[in-house]
């Protein structure tokens, strides 16, 4: 129906009229267009403006809007529906009466940038906002050995269990495995960048991410009493000592570094030091089981020349149970090599042994295998007229069950072995199982004051394995030439003695 306009003009003059007739009409006007929208079914269309995150794996939001109503007029609830991303937000809940604020909880799942879905009695809301899950936080990482593959675990919040990436540095992190919301491991090569790099950590987790810088560091031993401040401490914890000081913290002082002699076996090597000597050869092998009960021990004492080129002689030395390569290398000068990531001391006039162990059959994948080498020094030398206790020092200032030294010291010289913890297994850098001083290797080599034994030990291998420890010695100020003369103060006298002979001088004088 089209309403003229002289009908219009007639209804316009007639709510003049009654305004100026009832002045309280115009509040009542006012106070019947506020609470109409009320007096009419609540299918007015509700407005979301904004929503809070949850984790991951569920919980409450809230959304935060105009009339989002739970409640008619009539006391009767509404009928709601809310998705997020397509999962459903439940048991919705008002908080206050004015309509703007609404919780309910979120279902499972991680979300960047999701659309939200209202509806209120089949109405459905404009939403203005999108939602995303509170992403994950990095908090901690453990470390590895470089160039040690090892199993790493990440610490933090908020982590999700699929999909899920991590990359430390520029390298992946393979095998990932989210134990629980704050715990991740991964398999890592640990090959990124070098061994003194401080590497960022990257976490994709569901549809979210996490990135931590300069998180990551590698494993660095710390070497004894920080080499005294007489040398440089490098990765493998051990001291590379300035000119003129040697041990495991280069607190011993010396005069000149020793060119080992023959010790009567390819294996090892003697060093003549003044009045004494101080020897050291690789001697046995040996299968131990889980409890370290004894399979086998094999005595190494036949060796064949293998191959010789300038300073570098390899031996061999087989049976139907093994087969060893020791390349035996000498060097004149002092330097620091890199061995499967880690460097590794070697002292003037040193000997290195690269040892090759294949062809052995264990027992059982759960044995493991000590190669063991023994050690002849005094027990105690005479010096400058006394006698002096040679002293023993295992330096196991970063594994109490990794010895990454040893050194036989005397006042007449010093020997030094040193050993790395890493080893060669099958073709994998892997890490030795123990380096340890052992109390005897079978009833007929038992540990004494001059003879002592240290076992590297390796887990069982299929194929081979290899390692490479490292032998010096320096000689100190030579011992007095002078000879002993025994000295006899007159409190030494007896006293009988003492009286015989002042009586004699007495019968002297008289006569």
């Amino acid at each position: 129906m089209v309403y003229s306009k002289y009908y219009i003009i007639c209804h316009m003059i007639i709510i003049i009229i009654l305004l100026l007739i009832f002045p309280c009409f115009l509040s009542f006007l006012f106070f019947f267009l506020s609470i109409y929208p009320l007096l009419l079914p609540l299918n007015i269309k509700a407005t979301v403006g904004s929503i809070s995150s949850t984790s991951p794996y569920g919980g409450v939001v809230q959304l935060v809007g105009k009339y989002l109503w739970t409640t008619r007029l009539d006391s009767t609830t509404t009928t709601i529906s809310i998705s997020v991303g397509g999962v459903t937000c439940t048991s919705p809940v008002a908080i206050g009466n004015d309509g703007t604020k609404l919780n309910c909880t979120l279902g499972n799942a991680s979300q960047y940038r999701s659309d939200i879905q209202l509806s209120i009695d089949s109405v459905n809301a404009n939403s203005t906002t999108i939602y995303t899950s509170i992403p994950p936080i990095i908090t901690s990482i453990t470390s590895s050995y470089y160039l040690i593959k090892s199993v790493i675990s990440i610490f933090g919040n908020d982590f999700y269990t699929s999909p899920t990436t991590v990359f430390i540095g520029d390298s992946p992190c393979n095998n990932v495995l989210v134990v629980d919301p704050q715990h991740i491991t991964c398999l890592f090569d640990s090959n990124d960048s070098n061994a003194n790099s401080i590497l960022d950590v990257y976490i994709k987790s569901g549809e979210l991410s996490a990135v931590q810088i300069r998180l990551f560091k590698y494993t660095m031993l710390q070497c004894l009493n920080s080499c005294s401040s007489h040398g440089k401490c490098v990765t493998s914890g051990q001291c590379q000592c300035n000119s003129g000081y040697t041990g495991a913290d280069c607190s011993i002082t010396y005069v000149q570094s020793l060119v080992p002699g023959d010790a009567g076996t390819p294996s090892g090597g003697r060093f003549n030091m003044f009045n004494s000597s101080m020897e050291f050869f690789l001697s046995h092998i040996q299968e131990v089981r889980q409890n370290n009960t004894v399979v086998q021990t094999i005595a190494l004492t036949n060796w064949d020349v293998y191959a010789q080129d300038g300073n570098t002689t390899s031996y061999n030395s087989t049976s139907a149970n093994h087969n060893i390569i020791l390349t035996v290398s000498e060097y004149n000068t002092s330097s620091v090599q890199s061995y499967l990531g880690d460097d590794i001391v070697i002292p003037t006039n040193s000997v290195k042994h690269f040892i090759t162990l294949g062809k052995f059959n264990f027992e059982s994948t759960n044995s493991s295998l000590r190669i063991i080498y023994q050690f002849k020094s005094p027990s105690e030398i005479e010096y400058n007229c006394n006698n002096e206790t040679t002293k023993h020092q295992y330096d196991t200032s970063s594994s109490t069950t990794t010895i990454k030294s040893y050194t036989i010291d005397t006042p007449v010289g010093t020997m030094m072995a040193s050993f790395s913890n890493r080893a060669e297994i099958d073709d994998i850098n892997s890490m030795v199982s123990s380096i340890q001083a052992i109390t005897s290797v079978d009833s007929s080599a038992q540990s004494t004051n001059g003879h002592q034994y240290i076992a590297i030990q390796v887990p069982s291998f299929e194929d081979y394995v290899q390692m490479d420890p490292i032998f010096s010695a320096t000689s100190k100020t030579a011992p007095s030439t002078d000879a002993c003369v025994a000295s006899v103060s007159s409190s030494s006298v007896p006293p009988i003695l003492l009286l015989s002979i002042i009586s004699s001088i007495v019968v002297i004088l008289i006569f």
